[in-house]
């Protein structure tokens, strides 16, 4: 799904190809700001601009870019597989706008992982998640291996949205199976 989405402040921009201006400086902040285990290798995203059920957005603050979002389109909601902002734009409500831009934007309910809050950064990040009217939709949530070299992850999967437990359950075998290509 294209996204080209600008509030003045804030603008949202789906990169359809590896050669686009910014998307070298993104790679570099997603290779650095997930840890191994929490995300694809560098190379991939390259192969994923061609998956139509995957987007990434390049968040810029005016003509700067200031962090990214993937997300896939599951069933009828939106899973954000990452988000990230820049050190430098961090605490200036950059993530919250985006958050609400791509909410706008796609007019579905929103779905992600996070970690446990178990230290200063996760529980921080929870606490965002959570100002943003995301709620825990499964406490015990492990997010499959990327690769057969990496390890599963125990995850929170959180909603902005109540979601059924039959339906959780159906939304979880997606993402397992179109996100990690476990089947």
């Amino acid at each position: 799904m294209k996204i080209d989405i600008n509030n003045g402040f804030i603008s949202l921009k789906t990169i359809e190809t590896a050669d686009y201006p910014g998307f070298a400086e993104l790679k570099l902040l997603y290779t650095r700001a997930f840890p191994p285990d929490e995300r694809r290798d560098s190379y991939e995203l390259d192969k994923m601009l061609n998956n139509d059920s995957f987007s990434f957005l390049m968040i810029s603050h005016y003509d700067k870019p200031a962090g990214l979002i993937t997300f896939w389109l599951i069933e009828d909601y939106a899973f954000i597989e990452h988000l990230v902002v820049t050190e430098q734009f961090r605490n200036r409500k950059i993530g919250e706008t985006a958050v609400h831009l791509l909410n706008e934007a796609l007019q579905l309910p929103l779905l992600l992982e996070t970690e446990h809050p178990t230290e200063e950064i996760s529980k921080s990040r929870v606490g965002f998640y959570e100002r943003q009217g995301f709620m825990i939709v499964d406490a015990d949530y492990i997010q499959p291996a990327y690769h057969p070299e990496k390890k599963p992850v125990e995850m929170l999967l959180l909603s902005n949205q109540t979601i059924e437990k039959e339906k959780l359950i159906s939304l979880v075998k997606s993402i397992h199976k179109q996100v990690y290509g476990v089947i």
